[in-house]
């Protein structure tokens, strides 16, 4: 059996162990197939001498790769074992789930060590990736998304010209290259004849997930990028044809090859197509404020990598017509300083005295986290400031971590939570007050193959919900049309209960 023709995100979906099933080749086989191969020699004429040594060299080299990528899965295994707190809290360690999940994450590693003469690289590091997704922690990934070692800076370096998005009733293509514009607002319906539905099936078992929200949202954020597809079975990297339907049932396929060009790489070459090239079919007008960039002396950058794009950490607006005062946290800065914070506080103390303020609005859609600690207190001003009913907070599928933390804060402020079920589980691992300062304590690194990974170091629950999903008060959804047509339903639904 060739494992390195395996399909191993759809393998995985079945059960780790299936993928090696057959490719447990030990040192011992190898070695009695050499000598094998060394008794028929006998028999035939010898090898010039430059040709044996450069076999016996060749030999020498892939079991010394074996020994290499065997040595960094075991520090891997080490590692996690002793660090993470799913296994390392010995106040956790009694629950039974975590038991049987240790049982799980051991037989997964030794199937990998075992199959490792016949895998490549690339197969190595998928399952390597595919054993950390058992923990079902988003904040655990082999190759944190940080940094040119990292196993996903590796995959997300390419990505065709294809920007979908997670709406109401299915993934949708909502910004493209004008080549492949006749499909835009298309609904997703398979990759390469393989339905969409086996392809996040197999997503959601390689992916560091936590919820099926998390997997919604993230799923959508790499189905341009050609290497995560090949890494779930779903293309050999070379071409990749996307189907699509409309409203009507009709059916579209678009084809993408490897000399397309990205939208997505640190390469810095010709080929990276500018994100400000795409094109959209949406109706003329504004974009609803949760998508445009800040106003014109609001911007406080930050520099996160997230999609490939350095942000605008927040910022805010007054919308005199609605009385409204928004304010948009794209992710929650750190660290925050007291004097900055001061400073952002008065920014708004002013909109306050120069305008009568009818509601706030915070905006964490989209928002993967950070440390919201530094707002607290500028919560629990605008809480004191705002009327019963009158500050609310907005969150989607894209909202995690820091963004979950702050909305359970605001929620006991009495704020009220808008929009859809959050894609971070209520009950989660996240890095603590030494990553936060020192983010390289974020990772360790492999020995050989230089890849890393995080650790999470501190658990959070807050019991908020019996099946670990934060709802908000009012659930909302965001849909195709509401893209199209430039509606915001959620910043509606404040406009209508103000009237």
């Amino acid at each position: 059996m060739n494992c390195s023709k395996l399909k191993l995100g759809i393998v995985f979906v079945v059960g780790v162990s299936i993928l090696f099933a057959g490719c447990t080749d030990s040192y011992t086989e190898r070695d009695e197939t050499y000598q094998v191969i060394e008794e028929e020699s006998q028999t035939v004429e010898e090898p010039e001498q430059e040709e044996e040594f450069q076999i016996a060299e060749e030999i020498e080299e892939e079991e010394e790769r074996h020994r290499w990528w065997r040595y960094d899965i075991v520090q891997f295994r080490d590692h996690t074992l002793a660090l993470h707190p799913k296994f390392a809290d010995e106040d956790l360690m009694d629950l039974s789930h975590n038991m049987e999940l240790r049982s799980a994450f051991e037989e997964s590693v030794d199937a990998l060590l075992a199959a490792v003469p016949e895998l490549t690289d690339f197969e190595i590091e998928v399952g390597l990736q595919t054993t950390v997704a058992l923990l079902q922690d988003n904040h655990f990934f082999f190759g944190e998304d940080i940094g040119t070692e990292s196993f996903f800076m590796f995959l997300l370096e390419e990505r065709y010209p294809l920007i979908f998005g997670w709406f109401a009733d299915g993934w949708y293509l909502y910004q493209s290259h004008e080549d492949a514009s006749d499909a835009l607002n298309h609904r997703l319906i398979a990759i390469n004849d393989t339905p969409l539905e086996d392809v996040f099936e197999a997503f959601t078992t390689f992916w560091s997930l936590e919820n099926i929200y998390d997997a919604r949202d993230r799923f959508a954020r790499v189905l341009n990028a050609p290497l995560v597809l090949k890494a779930l079975g779903a293309t050999d990297e070379s071409q990749t044809t996307y189907t699509f339907i409309d409203d009507s049932e009709e059916t579209l396929e678009i084809t993408l090859t490897d000399t397309t060009r990205s939208i997505a790489s640190f390469a810095g070459d010709d080929n990276v197509l500018p994100k400000e090239e795409l094109t959209d079919q949406r109706q003329a007008g504004e974009l609803p404020l949760f998508l445009q960039d800040p106003p014109l002396g609001q911007e406080h950058y930050y520099g996160f990598w997230y999609d490939f794009a350095e942000q605008h950490s927040h910022w805010y607006d007054f919308i005199e017509e609605d009385g409204i005062l928004y304010i948009r946290f794209n992710i929650y800065l750190y660290p925050i300083t007291e004097d900055y914070l001061i400073d952002f506080e008065q920014a708004l103390q002013d909109v306050f005295i120069e305008y009568e303020v009818e509601a706030v609005i915070i905006d964490a859609r989209g928002n993967s986290g950070g440390d919201e600690r530094g707002f607290q207190p500028l919560f629990q001003w605008l809480a004191e400031e705002m009327p019963s009913g009158r500050l609310f907070y907005f969150v989607n599928e894209g909202s995690r971590s820091g963004s979950l933390l702050a909305a359970d804060y605001l929620y006991q402020l009495g704020a009220i939570i808008v929009g859809q079920p959050l894609g971070q589980a209520t009950d989660f691992y996240a890095w603590g007050e030494s990553t936060i300062s020192d983010p390289s304590t974020w990772y360790t690194y492999l020995t050989y193959s230089g890849r890393r990974f995080s650790l999470p170091n501190v658990f959070h629950s807050m019991h908020t919900s019996e099946d670990g999903v934060f709802r908000p008060h009012i659930l909302i959804e965001y849909t195709i049309d509401d893209w199209i047509y430039n509606r915001d339903p959620l910043y509606d639904h404040v406009l209508n209960l103000l009237q």
